[in-house]
């Protein structure tokens, strides 16, 4: 448990979660920002929308391909004659 005192100094929340891991032989205790803090951190990566209209391309791709697969493994009509 990290002291009241320390959680205030560096603002880490009581239900927060902090990293902890070693660096040159000391053990370091960063807070993790919260979760609302890093909405958006690559918004301007993207334009708006793109990863809705991949996905759908994606989505679209995938079904052509299992239609494809179905016509091919469909029984032949004229065989059945």
């Amino acid at each position: 448990m990290i002291p009241q005192r320390l959680r205030e100094k560096f603002g880490i929340d009581t239900s927060g979660e902090v990293l902890i891991y070693e660096d040159n032989g000391r053990i370091v205790v960063e807070p993790l920002p919260p979760a609302e803090d890093l909405h958006g951190i690559h918004a301007g990566d993207h334009e708006p929308g793109g990863i809705l209209r991949r996905v759908r391309e994606t989505n679209d791709e995938e079904k052509q391909r299992e239609e494809a697969t179905a016509e091919r493994l469909r029984p032949d009509e004229d065989a059945a004659e």
